[in-house]
């Protein structure tokens, strides 16, 4: 559960989901990318820190489709 990975100019961080979702990646807490109604997302860090995804089905009536379904674990990136 989560992991560490060393920056070398830039990682690639990739997110797929099997349905159309809203993802949201966050850095240090913070939201840095917001992508609604896609499968996958690619963000590109070029900083330290600590990267995490969280996944809503708005499609879902309130409100499920209000609270994360997924919430994952960072990736530390140091």
């Amino acid at each position: 559960m989560g992991d560490e990975i060393k920056l070398e100019n830039e990682v690639r961080l990739t997110v797929s989901v099997p349905v159309t979702a809203r993802i949201l990646m966050l850095k240090d807490g913070v939201v840095v990318q917001d992508d609604g109604a896609v499968r996958k997302m690619d963000f590109v860090a070029r900083e330290k820190g600590s990267y995490r995804v969280e996944v809503y089905l708005p499609q879902l009536p309130k409100p499920a489709g209000e609270q994360p379904w997924i919430i994952s674990n960072p990736i530390y990136v140091k």
